[in-house]
């Protein structure tokens, strides 16, 4: 036997221990032994509170996570992509398909879409002026572009290659549509082009295979060159005044194009300007004074020219590969040996055409 208190061996019957003088009768031991019971029990009812408020620190902590997440989602990240130009992210992440750019934004900046794939809506709001080359490029799903009245410039190769936008009806602000804004945009159908536009792009709509007409209001001053070349459905063309020159090839390989009307103001048609067309009768507006190589060349139906008296110069091969048969000549005979024709090719019908110079523009 063992003294409870200090361990000591002593033998059975002691009532006192002989080291510590501890008091070993049965009522003693039971007073000492309590303390130790109470302590073990203390314990054992701690443990859960313990465990309580462990769970509930961590349920706390993981609603924090949960929440800086959420932020992130929902406000963080917008704003990010407002601030930097950048919304190819968003797009992404959301799976966005109709895509409203915020209110206040100025200006959507070049690429800032970036290879996002999935909107096929984008709205854009009155506060914005000037989108940025690429900033929608080779949205292929896209069919949809709502322009709002702010806009005065689109950029370079701003809608390239969007191959399922069908419409288009540009706000009045618009005055200026870059290089290759709208190239390969094989499903766009219709244009509306606003009054106070004055400058058309190179390439800016070459190869939209499916536009039909062309009604381009006065004002215009500047159409690049192949701007609508290649446009295989196109039939119908119409420039309002302001223009002076139409660019090399602006409207080459139209292979349906059949009615062009062109304005008072023009003075230069370029070289290949309606080549490979389909046009069947030609009204060279009063004024004109140059029409370039190859300007009307390969109109396999082309059978009779309006051609004003100001025409000065008419370059090799202008009217090459045309059934040319009559030129209605505004001025008289002694005024058509002072234009300037090229050399005559065996191709060129123009010097073969009967002349009538009772034509009067």
């Amino acid at each position: 036997m063992n003294c409870p208190k200090c361990n000591f061996e002593i033998s059975e019957g002691t009532k006192f221990c002989p080291e510590c003088g501890a008091n070993l009768s049965e009522n003693a031991v039971q007073n000492t032994e309590t303390p130790i019971n109470k302590k073990e029990s203390s314990s054992s009812t701690e443990t859960p509170k313990r465990k309580k408020k462990a769970i509930k620190w961590s349920l706390i902590i993981s609603a924090i996570v949960i929440f800086a997440g959420l932020l992130s989602y929902f406000v963080a990240y917008p704003l990010i992509a407002q601030a930097t130009g950048d919304y190819s992210v968003i797009i992404e992440m959301y799976n966005i398909t109709e895509y409203k750019i915020p209110r206040g934004t100025k200006e959507i900046k070049a690429g800032a879409f970036g290879n996002a794939t999935t909107p096929t809506s984008i709205i854009i709001p009155n506060s914005v002026t000037h989108i940025g080359d690429e900033a929608f490029a080779s949205f292929k799903e896209l069919d949809r572009i709502s322009f709002g009245s702010g806009v005065t410039t689109i950029g370079e190769k701003a809608f390239y290659e969007c191959e399922s936008l069908k419409t288009i009806e540009f706000p009045d602000s618009l005055t200026t549509i870059g290089d290759n804004a709208f190239e390969k945009c094989i499903d766009l159908e219709e244009v509306t082009f606003n009054d106070g536009l004055e400058s058309i792009g190179k390439y800016a709509f070459y190869q939209c295979e499916r536009l039909k007409r062309v009604h381009i209001q006065d004002g215009i001053t500047e159409i690049g060159e192949f701007a609508f070349s290649e446009c295989k459905e196109l039939t119908y063309v119409k420039i309002g005044k302001g223009l002076k020159t139409i660019s090399n090839g602006t409207f080459s390989v139209c292979k349906k194009l059949s009615s062009v009307d062109l304005p008072d103001t023009l003075k230069t048609i370029e070289w290949g300007a309606f080549s490979s067309c389909d046009i069947k009768e030609l009204k060279i507006p009063n004024g004109v004074t140059h029409i370039g190589d190859d300007a009307f060349s390969s109109n396999k139906k082309l059978l009779t020219v309006f051609l004003p008296k100001s025409v000065g110069m008419i370059g090799q091969g202008a009217f090459r590969n045309c059934e040319l048969t009559t030129i209605k000549y505004g001025g008289t005979q002694s005024d058509w040996r002072k234009i300037t024709i090229s050399p005559i090719s065996n191709e060129d019908i123009l010097f073969f055409a009967y002349i009538d110079y009772t034509y009067d523009y």
